[in-house]
C-alpha cells in the first residue's frame, strides 16, 4: 500500500512511495484517474480540518452568549481553519469551493466531491454548481451539459482528459 508524504505548507510536492509526483501550487485540469488519485489526500486533508473546527465549534458554543472576546477570538480561529484548508486543496490543484466541497476541473466542468463523500462520483458544467451536479455512471466521464436534470451520459473512457471547451 502506497504511503504519502504530505505536508502542503512547506513542501513542493507531494510522492508516492511508487514514484509519482503530484505537482502543487498549480491548477490543473485532471482526469477522472487523477483526481480519484488525489482523492485520498484531499479526504485526509478535510477530515483533519473538519475535526479542528468541531472541536472549536464546540468550544464556540459554549461560551457565545457570556464571553464575546473568547468568542470573536473562537471565530477567527475557525475562519483561520477553513481558509488554511481551501488553501491547501488549492496547492493539490483542486478547487475548495464550499465548506468542505471541491472541485476538480476536468476541461469540460468539474469533477464535484463533498465531504464525507467515500468516492468521487459526480460531475456538474463550469456555470452550475453542486446542486446541479450529476452522477456519473461507473468509470466513464460524465459531460455535456450538467444544468438539464438527465441521466449522465457515458462518452470518453475515464483515461482520456476531455478536450476543454472552445474560448477557454
Amino acid at each position: 500500500m502506497s504511503k504519502y508524504v504530505l505536508n502542503v505548507r512547506k513542501g513542493d510536492v507531494i510522492r508516492r512511495d511508487m514514484g509519482k509526483v503530484f505537482e502543487l501550487n498549480r491548477k490543473r485540469v485532471f482526469s477522472i484517474i487523477e483526481a480519484r488519485q488525489l482523492l485520498p489526500i484531499i479526504r485526509r486533508v478535510t477530515e483533519e480540518a473538519n475535526l479542528r473546527i468541531r472541536g472549536l465549534v464546540s468550544k464556540l458554543e459554549a461560551v457565545k452568549d457570556h464571553d464575546q472576546e473568547k468568542s470573536k477570538i473562537l471565530e477567527d480561529q475557525i475562519n483561520q481553519h477553513v481558509s488554511d484548508w481551501q488553501t491547501k486543496i488549492a496547492k493539490l490543484g483542486a478547487e475548495g469551493k464550499g465548506l468542505w466541497l471541491v472541485d476538480f476541473d476536468c476541461g469540460t466542468g468539474y469533477y464535484c466531491w463533498k465531504f464525507p463523500e467515500e468516492t468521487l462520483e459526480h460531475f456538474h458544467g463550469y456555470t452550475e454548481g453542486f446542486q446541479a451536479r450529476v452522477k456519473m455512471r461507473d468509470s466513464k466521464v460524465a459531460t455535456g451539459n450538467a444544468n438539464k436534470k438527465q441521466k449522465p451520459v457515458e462518452t470518453a473512457p475515464a483515461q482520456a482528459i476531455p478536450e476543454p471547451p472552445a474560448g477557454r
